[in-house]
């Protein structure tokens, strides 16, 4: 996700694979802050996935080979783009040791995360 003031809402499907795709409320005076919701992509179905402001989202790929795409409102600040680490959030992953970007690998903890939303 991207901070203020360049956030912005996503769009996002699957266009070749399947995904678990995990959104997360961390908007601070949010009833659902903390929590989260877990929805699977899959290019055969042909579904996609909203994510408004002030929500975080990270996916799984269950597929050999998995496309996933992002519209967003917004064009990419490295600047604000940040994230929260994989493991902290409570999210049911089924893998153990991940595939993950050196930026993903030190990302702070959702305990850490002082959320401007």
């Amino acid at each position: 996700f991207q901070l203020p003031p360049e956030a912005h809402v996503k769009l996002v499907y699957c266009a070749e694979g399947k995904v678990m795709d995990a959104v997360a409320d961390i908007r601070k005076n949010s009833p659902t802050y903390g929590k989260f919701h877990l929805v699977e992509l899959d290019s055969a179905k042909g579904n996609l996935l909203y994510i408004p402001i002030g929500f975080a989202h990270g996916y799984q790929v269950l597929t050999e080979r998995s496309v996933v795409v992002y519209k967003t409102t917004t064009i990419f600040s490295g600047k604000h783009d940040t994230g929260i680490l994989w493991n902290s959030f409570g999210i049911p992953w089924t893998c153990d040791a991940p595939i993950l970007s050196e930026k993903d690998k030190n990302l702070v903890k959702f305990e850490d995360f002082d959320s401007p939303f």
